[in-house]
């Protein structure tokens, strides 16, 4: 549903052509405007409350705006008068706003607006747009924060666990915070088959930078088998013989 804003005109207690002229020019402009609804009431000064003016302005549930001759202590000591509580004048130009007393409940805006007989009428029409707009557009909150880090998949436990108790060197690829470590674009579920037992000198300490096999499983009851490198032995013996 399109948000609607209503527009109350307070006349001047003075029925003289210099301000009804400005009136019905305000008058004529909003009634070409989409979703601004204009009405007509009497000074605020001479409503009563038994009068209709008065049963126009208690209809209003909702935020609205107010153009007067009156300033805002005017207007609100007149609403205050007629029994109205629990809003604020919120004057368009950027004036300090004012609330009623015994502002404990939730609250409406009035949003005030002067007659000005030396600007042109569509000058503060377009202010109207303008906070028409405001109050139609949605605001959403951008969430600043990092996001928190996923947790470590629960079938890869076993394998952290198992490569920390293996090679207590290198236990420090455990995860200590529930989530996978990555060091040079390689995780911790490969590190621990490039760090295992694939080092050609036989030995516990693990082969710093080895690449990880093609075609290796990842599942934490793997192993190799000896028919899988037939020439390992030779390997080993070409490894001693260059250490020599």
């Amino acid at each position: 549903m399109a948000i609607r804003l209503p527009v109350v005109l307070a006349q001047h207690s003075r029925r003289v052509s210099s301000y009804t002229d400005c009136e019905e020019s305000w008058i004529t402009s909003l009634l070409f405007e989409e979703r601004l609804d204009a009405t007509l009431v009497s000074d605020l000064v001479s409503i009563q409350p038994d009068s209709t003016d008065f049963l126009c302005l208690a209809g209003l549930k909702g935020d609205f705006v107010l153009v007067t001759w009156d300033d805002s202590s005017v207007v609100l000591r007149e609403l205050v008068r007629l029994g109205f509580d629990h809003f604020d004048i919120v004057p368009v130009d950027g004036s300090p706003k004012v609330s009623s007393p015994h502002r404990t409940q939730i609250i409406k805006k009035i949003y005030l607006m002067a007659f000005d007989r030396g600007v042109p009428v569509s000058v503060p029409i377009g202010r109207l747009k303008s906070l028409l707009e405001s109050k139609a557009t949605p605001v959403f909150q951008l969430q600043t924060s990092l996001k928190a880090a996923s947790p470590t998949p629960s079938n890869v436990l076993p394998v952290l666990s198992d490569f920390a108790a293996k090679n207590p060197q290198g236990s420090s690829m455990a995860p200590t915070n529930g989530t996978i470590p990555v060091a040079n674009g390689t995780s911790a579920i490969n590190a621990h088959y490039a760090a295992s037992s694939i080092n050609p000198r036989g030995g516990s300490e693990p082969l710093t930078g080895a690449p990880l096999p093609t075609g290796i499983p990842h599942s934490s009851n793997f192993a190799y088998e000896d028919d899988d490198f037939p020439h390992i032995d030779n390997l080993v013996d070409e490894l001693d013989r260059f250490d020599s």
